[in-house]
């Protein structure tokens, strides 16, 4: 995956869709035919009314009188009307179907590959371009994978067919007409690559300005107790303007490559109809050649008229996957999780031999030797800072030593299913980890079969059926985000009876007093007595 190219990448994407693929260039194909034949039709028409002897692709059509002509070309062009209307919109069914698939798969990729990543990397990229990567990036493909698969290699046929024509009705004035081609195509390269590092920049500063809005959300609290509501603004206005600066910047390009375009063309299409012209007035051509002849010009020159919108399409498109790519190309901290022997804890005694853990190159564990017996609490005592919730991260593999080993029940850990181990070892953070959603659909994360038995028995553990019966609607009253229709005692102790919902054969709890008042700690305290001898539990707290 790091070799490969962002287009190599937007391939692998689409071949399990190679199906559809095929039928969204087929029915473009079809939709582009269709029209072609409309500079033929108006020929036939034009010289049939001028008294000339019109023809179709060089065969003489033969009419009793312009009459005829009419209603005969009139039944073509509602043929090709419908035949053009009934593969348009199979064509923007099919595209959509295809492009649908292939961005939701992408999104499904990139979320389950986050998941998989260490703190280390969530800090690298930060939640607010971790967002911007699953949403916008993949949202950016979607134009992306229609534009480059499904229309580049119609628009071939788009362009070949018209110049086939121009030769074929009169080849001095095709190569007259497509004069301005070559300088068209050195303009417009030079411009694109300007395009794209203005692209990539927007994209950047577009991320940015995502980053800024969610840390300040986030934190709005903090903010407002500080009075630092116009530094912010300060802050995000400059963000904001810097975004902007990009977006004219590519507007701009994109301004000069349409200017290109369109200046270069419309000289050929001139040229075409005066030189043309000049043959009509000398007899060489008929007023109706001419029409059809400058009607394929301008089919011609019509995709190139839309390149600005294409290579901006292009570009943007280009530009996501390479920060897809970036993302995917980080990788995991934690071995896979089906990689490795699954575990399989018995007495869940914990051996820590000889651990090391360096965090950002900075050493915060060094030579931790200890055990933790079977099926006792054990807390893991410390001042802020000191480490504990490192050391007890470690268990679940949250992180890895980065020296040393840990064993539960003499199997080491770097040598296990992470997978395995997370099912018969709960850890629960300071902070609860209360998600948006109901009672139920919170404490079920870890188990989506428990009954309701389950649930009142979990929670009666850790003596949080209190408030839980209070609440309106019971186990469904839904939560607000982060669980801020609970108080922090109440998330945590809802985030402890999810944890024992798992039936765990270790639970680990980093400073599970935080948050807690008196008497919800010393019910907390029982309850995890009442857990042993069956479950180790090994939780850290702050040194009093």
């Amino acid at each position: 995956m790091t070799h490969t190219s962002p287009l190599g990448i937007a391939w692998k994407c689409v071949l399990p869709h190679k199906g559809t693929l095929a039928a969204a260039i087929s029915w473009r194909a079809l939709s582009i035919l269709a029209p072609l034949q409309i500079p033929v039709l108006t020929a036939v028409i034009l010289d049939a009314l001028a008294g000339e002897k019109p023809k179709v692709y060089g065969t003489p059509l033969s009419f009793e009188d312009a009459s005829q002509a009419l209603a005969t070309i009139a039944a073509a062009l509602l043929a090709i009307a419908a035949v053009y209307a009934s593969t348009r919109y199979a064509r923007v069914a099919t595209e959509a179907r295809l492009s649908r698939g292939i961005v939701s798969s992408l999104k499904k990729r990139l979320f389950e590959h986050v998941t998989t990543l260490s703190r280390d990397q969530h800090q690298r990229f930060g939640s607010g371009d971790l967002l911007n990567r699953i949403i916008h990036d993949t949202g950016a493909v979607r134009s992306f994978i229609t534009r480059v698969f499904v229309h580049a290699p119609t628009n071939v046929l788009q362009v070949a067919y018209p110049v086939v024509m121009l030769f074929f009705i009169d080849t001095f004035l095709a190569f007259v007409a497509l004069a301005a081609l070559l300088p068209q195509s050195i303009g417009t390269h030079v411009l694109q690559g300007r395009l794209h590092r203005a692209t990539r920049l927007r994209r950047q500063s577009k991320s940015d300005l995502t980053v800024a809005v969610k840390e300040s959300l986030d934190e709005i609290e903090s903010i407002q107790s500080l009075s630092a509501e116009k530094q912010t603004c300060l802050q995000f206005e400059a963000t904001a303007e810097r975004l902007e600066k990009d977006e004219l910047r590519m507007s701009r390009l994109d301004g000069l490559i349409q200017a290109t375009v369109w200046l270069t063309s419309g000289a050929a299409l001139a040229l075409a109809w005066w030189i043309g012209g000049l043959q009509v007035l000398e007899g060489g051509m008929t007023i109706g050649t001419l029409v059809m002849f400058t009607g394929f010009v301008a089919l011609v020159y019509q995709p190139f008229r839309f390149l600005t919108e294409m290579q901006r399409t292009y570009r943007t498109g280009i530009v996501a996957f390479e920060r897809i790519q970036e993302l995917l190309n980080a990788e995991p901290f934690v071995p896979a999780v089906n990689g490795g022997y699954p575990i399989k804890i018995v007495h869940a005694h914990i051996e820590f031999r000889d651990v090391s853990f360096t965090y950002g190159g900075d050493p915060v564990l060094h030579g931790i030797d200890f055990e933790i017996p079977a099926g006792k609490i054990t807390a893991v005592v410390g001042t802020s800072g000191s480490g504990k919730s490192t050391l007890l991260r470690l268990i679940p593999l949250l992180d890895r030593p980065s020296i040393g080993s840990i064993l539960i029940d003499g199997q080491p850990l770097d040598r296990v299913s992470v997978g395995s181990l997370r099912a018969q070892v709960a850890f629960v953070p300071q902070r609860g980890s209360i998600f948006s959603g109901t009672v139920r659909e919170n404490l079920s994360l870890v188990r989506p079969s428990a009954s309701q038995e389950e649930l009142v028995s979990a929670c009666r553990q850790v003596h949080a059926m209190e408030f839980i019966e209070r609440l309106v609607d019971g186990f469904d009253t839904v939560l607000g985000k982060g669980g801020t229709t609970l108080s922090a005692g109440q998330e945590k102790r809802l985030a402890i009876a999810r944890a024992l919902l798992g039936q765990p054969r270790v639970l680990v709890l980093d400073e599970p007093e935080a948050a807690l008042d008196r008497s919800s700690l010393f019910f907390l305290l029982d309850a995890l007595k009442q857990l042993t001898p069956g479950v180790t539990v090994v939780l850290a707290t702050a040194h009093p």
